[in-house]
């Protein structure tokens, strides 16, 4: 019996009963067949209705009244070899940070990529818990710990043309700040990082292997990092989670010049989210502007139906922005667009949507567009690159 049959019977069943009379006994048939007919036809109107919202629903959370551009172009997975921690780029390569198998204890591998395949070409030895990675000042820096899993804070600096690497012990409860992103800033020859509780910021020599330490000083609320020229902008949240400015120092040099002493004026207005040619894009309520460190607005605005979390100014002139939806808020799952270099000189709102899955890990990629690193809940990082040139 079908069950289109079954729940004619039941309809049936349940409709009024018969009731003897001389009528004519056709015509009350037709009337029960009627009512059943209208019961399925209700059940069939609910079904649809709910696979319509299981459909509309989750597009309607995921924009605005500024609605998002559909999935233009599909990113090209790379390689892994192992399970991936973390990834950046930098010095023409890919590096990633892997666990490897070990029946004993944690062990950890720096990978240098090929830009092009992705595949390992060179790997370094770390020690747990440096899992995480970023490139600058010519070097790689892989660091971890310093928290409540790893109480002793770790930093690894590897010069790619040399080994060994300069491995430090950043002490007790004292390693770099772990955010989204920039809790290390770069410029020629130093490294500027965020210590994990937010009040202080260390200051590495990278060309000094022997002692790369060359001081930190104090600061409040830091949880990033960005350098524009000689200037330091320090990002971190109030005590309601709010992001903002909340200290700006004007004459950051290089190797053998003073740590700053005391804060200056603060004079960018909005909260900056990455570099930019010239200054820095930062989010200025709803939406993102190139600033200069006086405040100067550089440009045209780029209006925003999402909270950004970092931007990457691309060789092209266009712009990839990681942003949280302001539907998924609480959940602070990411997406990545990227804003097309006529969208960026005019202000558009219409840039394309690479990612809607969370991004972990977003930097330049060396063979051109960008490399995206995602960590799901099981298994490791998964790394993937796109890049506007391909996919136009």
């Amino acid at each position: 019996m079908s069950q289109v049959e079954d729940r004619l019977r039941t309809a049936l069943a349940s409709a009024p009963p018969a009731v003897t009379t001389i009528a004519d006994p056709i015509a009350d048939l037709e009337r029960r067949i009627g009512t059943a007919r209208v019961r399925l036809g209700g059940i069939a109107i609910a079904v649809v209705a709910v696979v319509v919202a299981a459909i509309i629903v989750p597009f309607a959370l995921s924009g605005s009244s500024k609605s998002e551009q559909p999935l233009q172009a599909p990113l090209i997975p790379f390689p892994a070899t192992s399970r991936v921690t973390s990834v950046t780029a930098g010095g023409g390569a890919v590096w990633s940070v892997a666990s490897v198998p070990n029946p004993f204890t944690e062990r950890y591998v720096l990978q240098r990529r090929n830009p092009v395949t992705g595949r390992v070409e060179v790997t370094y030895r770390l020690k747990s818990p440096e899992t995480y990675v970023s490139y600058g000042a010519g070097r790689v820096w892989a660091f971890g710990g310093g928290d409540g899993g790893y109480p002793m804070g770790q930093l690894r600096i590897v010069d790619p043309g040399r080994r060994p690497s300069t491995d430090l012990r950043l002490g007790n409860g004292k390693g770099l700040y772990i955010g989204p992103s920039s809790s290390l800033a770069f410029n020629a020859d130093r490294a500027f990082g965020v210590r994990e509780d937010g009040r202080r910021i260390y200051v590495f020599d990278a060309a000094n292997p022997s002692s790369p330490v060359s001081g930190s000083f104090a600061v409040a609320h830091a949880h990033q990092v960005y350098l524009s020229g000689d200037t330091l902008v320090v990002v971190g949240r109030t005590g309601g989670g709010v992001r903002r400015v909340t200290a700006q120092f004007d004459h950051v040099g290089g190797i053998g010049s003073p740590l700053p002493s005391a804060p200056d004026t603060i004079t960018i207005r909005g909260v900056p989210v990455g570099n930019a040619p010239g200054g820095l894009w930062c989010w200025l309520g709803d939406r993102l502007v190139r600033e200069n460190v006086t405040g100067d607005q550089l440009g045209a605005a780029i209006p925003l139906f999402a909270e950004p979390v970092m931007a990457l100014s691309a060789p092209d002139g266009g712009l990839f922005v990681e942003a949280v939806p302001q539907a998924t808020v609480a959940g602070r799952s990411t997406r990545l667009f990227y804003y097309s270099p006529s969208a960026v000189a005019s202000g558009a709102s219409s840039p394309t949507v690479i990612k809607r899955q969370p991004v972990d890990d977003l930097s330049l990629d060396p063979a051109g567009g960008v490399i995206v690193g995602h960590r799901p809940f099981a298994g490791g990082e998964k790394i993937y690159r796109w890049n506007p040139a391909a996919a136009s």
